[in-house]
């Protein structure tokens, strides 16, 4: 089974702790598969040093025991464990003051914007464990503004704080989770033996307010409303001139080009964006760029009604407040409500319109304080047939900063179908054909009614009710990110 292999001595792995891994290498230019075979003797579990399970738990296959001569006639037993290796080409390692770009431009991505308001994005890069020690790390991080197509980001403006807008650039760390959430099939990473993944975090309170030369935001260019582009290097810098001043040794220039459409919606779902390369190479990915908002049952002066379940004919109070996070730089209101639709499998009701509420609906003059706006209508009899005990309330809003005087339009999204458009469809075709009836409206408020008794006045509770739901309202309905390297 094993003639003609390399006979390695006891004492040479003896010393090495049971789980290390080895590695031994193949003459250059082999490609063909290696069997390594383990010798364990058979006498016993007192002979055989517990190698047994770990090698079958690992793969290795057992021959039939068989004899030799061990110089002890009561120990002459023993067992191969063998198991077929691919050759696999060595991994380069890298160098303290290399830069690698983390990403296969599919579902990989090179960089993550994760929220517009403030702007906030990561970029992912590949460098040496030294860089992710403070002391000894000489990577930098800068953004820059209006680089010309196809030139590295030093070509452009630095951006730096302002008046009107602050720009923070947080130190790099590491970034394990990376495989976790973009694993799967494609190039690994880290790329070499000795590398690590690490990110970057940037921070732009306010990408309007550049201005001239720091100019990141272009209204009315591209697809949406207009577009944010700006660059992002990741570089590591020494004096290795001597002269005082630190040079670029390497670097990854990251070009962000991002359509913005500024929309609010209440409905859960999940942002598309596409991410197009200037490489060889075009590259797509999704990534999500949500303001949290907090819908819910209220009363006059917006305060949530935890446990409650209506009555046909009764009114009802939504509400609809953003959440305001900690680290929040621009913060804001709901104006508008654009569109809503109530329904169930009984009845679907547009309960506010593009041309605004219908007769049994009210809205708020204006948001409070907190940016809370509320509509109030009523439950109608049709929501009760079909022993329906629920219906389903999800719309569109148009949010406003509380710092800016610029209204984000509440424009329908391009790239998902909006509740409301989905709602208005179904209507549509039940009106053709009674008969089906589509489940939809699956997101949203849900609101608890209690079918009507024999005395009109008298109802029963279920036991257990509706409870407030946390929502999302888009802020970005549509976005195009371009990367280059």
């Amino acid at each position: 089974m094993c003639l003609g292999g390399t006979y390695l001595q006891p004492n040479e792995i003896r010393l090495i702790p049971k789980g290390t891994k080895i590695s031994l290498e193949a003459p250059a230019g082999f490609d063909k598969p290696v069997t390594i075979c383990a010798f364990v003797e058979a006498n016993g579990p007192k002979r055989d040093g517990g190698w047994p399970a770990p090698l079958k738990d690992d793969g290795f296959k057992v021959s039939e025991p068989f004899d030799w001569a061990s110089g002890n006639e009561k120990d002459n037993l023993a067992r191969f464990y063998c198991k077929e290796f691919t050759v696999e080409e060595p991994e380069d390692e890298l160098d303290r003051f290399e830069l690698f770009a983390v990403g296969d431009g599919n579902k990989k991505p090179y960089g993550k914007l994760e929220a517009t308001s403030p702007l906030t994005a990561k970029v992912f890069f590949e460098a040496h464990p030294q860089q992710f020690i403070k002391k000894n790390s000489v990577v930098d991080v800068a953004l820059y503004a209006k680089v010309p197509k196809g030139k590295s980001c030093d070509k452009g403006t630095l951006l730096s704080s302002a008046d009107g807008y602050d720009v923070e650039v947080g130190e790099l760390f590491e970034y394990p989770e990376y495989n976790k959430l973009y694993g799967g099939k494609g190039p690994k990473f880290p790329s070499t033996s000795n590398g690590l993944i690490g990110a970057a975090e940037f921070i732009i309170s306010d990408f309007t307010a550049p201005s001239g030369d720091s100019q990141i935001y272009f209204p009315g260019v591209g697809d949406g409303d207009g577009e944010i582009n700006l660059c992002v290097q990741v570089s590591t810098q020494i004096d290795y001139r001597g002269n005082g001043k630190k040079d670029i040794v390497s670097r990854i220039d990251t070009h962000y080009a991002v359509s913005v459409d500024l929309t609010g919606d209440f409905e859960k779902f999940e942002q598309t964006v596409k991410i197009q390369s200037t490489d060889a190479s075009d590259l797509k990915d999704q990534i999500q760029s949500a303001v949290d908002v907090t819908a819910f049952l209220c009363k006059k002066g917006n305060k949530p009604i935890e446990e409650i379940t209506f009555r046909e004919g009764e009114d009802f109070r939504i509400c609809v407040q953003p959440v305001v996070e900690k680290d929040t730089r621009l913060d804001y209101s709901v104006v508008k409500f654009d569109e809503v639709v109530c329904s169930n499998k009984a009845e679907i009701r547009d309960v506010i319109t593009k041309k605004g509420p219908d007769a049994l609906t009210l809205v708020d003059k204006a948001p409070d304080k907190k940016g809370t706006l509320g509509f109030a209508s009523v439950v109608t009899n049709g929501y009760l047939s079909k022993n329906e005990d629920s219906f389903l309330c999800a719309g569109k809003v148009t949010l406003r900063s509380k710092q800016k005087p610029q209204i984000l339009p509440g424009r329908a999204l391009r790239s998902e179908e909006t509740v409301a458009e989905f709602l208005i469809q179904r209507r549509a075709e039940e009106e053709a054909a009674d008969d089906e009836n589509s489940e939809g409206g699956v997101f949203g408020l849900g609101i608890k009614i209690a079918p009507p008794t024999d005395e009109d006045a008298a109802y029963s509770a279920p036991a257990s009710v509706a409870s407030p739901v946390s929502m999302f309202a888009l802020a970005v309905a549509s976005m195009a990110m371009t990367l280059w390297f």
